[in-house]
Parts: structure tokens; sequence; C-alpha cells
């Protein structure tokens, strides 16, 4: 492995561990809420209601987190220009549909 995919993947594990980090102990799961609420308004879920909304929200939140690592490194391997803000900014789109891909098998699985 080069010097230079290390320097990135441990960019992309700080990256990760933030998100996770102040989407699951900062904000509470709040960006899982969004995903949930974001499906429903979509109409790609259907509403659900109870004690097992904000335990999906949390899950939610913690695979955004964590979803940052692989798309940050596949957005590096399909295309290594992309650098700054660009490389950001694609990390978030990528990670987004990720969450919201889960967001809807989970909400589907549950019943609702």
């Amino acid at each position: 492995m080069s010097r230079q995919w290390l320097n990135w993947l441990l960019k992309a594990v700080v990256a990760a561990v933030l998100v996770f980090g102040l989407g699951i102990f900062l904000l509470l799961g709040l960006p899982g809420a969004f995903f949930m609420e974001l499906a429903e308004a979509l109409r790609l879920t259907p509403h659900i209601t109870g004690d097992v909304v904000w335990p999906i929200a949390i899950f939610v939140t913690g695979v955004l987190g964590i979803s940052v690592l692989p798309a940050s490194l596949a957005l590096r391997w399909i295309n290594p220009s992309w650098t700054g803000w660009r490389h950001a900014m694609g990390t978030v789109a990528l990670s987004s549909i990720i969450a919201l891909c889960y967001t809807i098998y989970v909400v589907r699985s549950q019943g609702g």
C-alpha cells in the first residue's frame, strides 16, 4: 500500500470517527431521524411510531458515520484527482445515499 493511500485512509478514519461521534454522542441520533423523515416524505417508507423509532434513528446515524470511510476510499479509487471540497462533498453525497438506503431497508423490515 502506497504512502498516499495510507494518508487517505488515516484522513477517512478520522472523518468517520468525527461523524460517528458527533452524530451519536452530541446530536443523539438526530441525523438518523432526519433520514427517517426524508424517506417518509419521499414516500419510500411508511410512517412508523412507537418505541422502535429512536433506536432506528440511532442505528442510521451510526451507519452514516461508518459509511464515511468506504465512501471516501471509493471516491479516491474512482477519481483520485478529486481533492479538497470536491472530495468532501462527494463523500457526503455517497454516505447520505448509503444511509438513506439503510433507512429504507430497516424501516421496511420493521413491518412499518
